[in-house]
């Protein structure tokens, strides 16, 4: 289904996709999981996305309406440790053991990348805490685009192989695994142009030098 929206908003949606999963997580270990008490702050939530990235942008308003409310008292800051497909911001969490003031947002490549890549998983390293949101996914191509429907980008996709790109972020994250299902289920090659985090894939796309990205509706 074609959704229009207003050319300002620099982008149109063609259809969701997928959903996208954010999880909070502290890092602790052992006995210290059962005796972890409240933070006293300041607290730090890392996150491997950049600023812009959909974790990012949600728990900063999570941290905005907290501080409103007044359901918090001490100071909460969101970290950005971009690089390595999240595993800059796992490893620096990882390196903590035991902080009882730090927090790590777990997106879904925290799941799918390590089995692209073959390496441990963080979960298995970390407490979880709380299934934090779940959103949306579409995949959207500019306003002056020449595809109106998803049939018009299957139908040119099919007539010259890859020549579409579609910017992502990590190998085995979320925008990869649907590009892959939109080349499986249309029977396409599409170009997967691979950026280090979401907000930077985007940024490209919105400049123009990609046909297609996935984008989150929170």
């Amino acid at each position: 289904m074609l959704h229009h929206v207003h050319p300002a908003t620099r982008r149109k949606f063609l259809c969701t996709a997928a959903t996208t999963i954010c999880a909070l997580a502290a890092l602790t270990g052992g006995v210290a999981a059962q005796t972890m008490k409240a933070p006293k702050g300041p607290v730090e939530i890392a996150t491997g996305s950049g600023p812009g990235g959909t974790p990012d942008v949600i728990f900063r308003n999570a941290i905005k309406i907290m501080a409103e409310q007044k359901i918090v008292d001490i100071p909460v800051v969101v970290q950005n440790r971009t690089g390595g497909a999240h595993a800059n911001a796992y490893n620096y969490v990882l390196g903590k053991r035991g902080d009882e003031n730090l927090l790590l947002v777990l997106a879904s490549p925290v799941f799918t990348t390590p089995i692209m890549q073959g390496t441990p998983s963080v979960i298995e390293q970390t407490v979880p805490i709380a299934g934090f949101i779940q959103s949306e996914l579409v995949f959207m191509v500019q306003p002056n685009s020449p595809f109106r429907t998803m049939q018009d980008f299957v139908e040119a996709a099919k007539k010259e192989p890859r020549r579409l790109r579609v910017a992502g972020a990590q190998a085995g994250g979320t925008d990869h695994l649907a590009t892959a299902q939109v080349e499986k289920a249309a029977g396409v090659r599409l170009t997967y142009v691979l950026y280090d985090s979401g907000s930077a894939a985007l940024a490209s796309f919105l400049g123009g030098n990609v046909e297609a990205t996935f984008g989150t509706l929170e």
